[in-house]
């Protein structure tokens, strides 16, 4: 939570924007070290080169540059204002040895009302482990139309659901969906379990030739 942490610095606002974030750590990803990142309102972490698109989809083996899909959708979020009155905004902090992104309060486009708003955020690991959490998702009519799940080109993507498939994945309030490379026990730091009314998904990644 992010909320009045006055060494959190916000994002982009907006509809369809990007911005680039910075941080002090190499951030392994699919064998390369990232310190720097373009997060977009749309829920989605872009490694190469600014991506605001708004339309989804699905992991593919067509994927243009390395992403984090932390909820990749149409979202909207507001200028620089925090916390008050449920003004939706991206935040985000480097703590040393992770990072946190916060998506607080967005909504999904056209629908500014209070029962069209999700706060999210993902968490990026100094040991290549990536955490998303899920904290209220108010989608009302949207509730399926979502990625989540991360790609890289040249293989296909690790999702843990799209469009609402598979069924079984549907995210909920409280969930937490964490990412962790070939060779981690997965084991996520007690502190950092903050939405715990639901458990913890665990997904393994690896290099891209073994990408599934």
């Amino acid at each position: 939570e992010l909320c009045g942490d006055t060494l959190a610095q916000f994002g982009p606002t907006g509809d369809d924007a990007a911005g680039l974030i910075t941080w002090s750590f190499p951030f392994p990803f699919y064998g390369v070290d990232y310190t720097s990142a373009y997060v977009s309102t749309n829920g989605k972490i872009a490694f190469a080169s600014s991506d605001p698109a708004w339309l989804n989809r699905c992991a593919s083996i067509d994927a243009t540059q390395p992403v984090i899909s932390v909820h990749w959708d149409d979202l909207v979020a507001q200028p620089e204002e925090d916390c008050g009155n449920g003004i939706p905004r991206i935040k985000y902090r480097d703590f040393g040895d992770y990072l946190v992104i916060e998506w607080k309060h967005v909504w999904h486009y056209p629908y500014p009302g209070e029962d069209q708003r999700y706060s999210f955020e993902a968490i990026l690991f100094a040991n290549g482990r990536i955490k998303l959490q899920y904290d209220s998702l108010n989608c009302g009519d949207y509730c399926n139309s979502a990625t989540v799940g991360i790609d890289v080109p040249g293989a296909n993507g690790l999702e843990y659901v799209c469009t609402g498939l598979p069924e079984a994945n549907a995210l909920d309030h409280g969930r937490a969906v964490v990412f962790y490379p070939e060779l981690q026990v997965p084991q996520a730091p007690q502190e950092l379990v903050i939405h715990a009314q639901l458990p913890d998904i665990m997904l393994r990644w690896g290099s891209v030739a073994n990408a599934v």
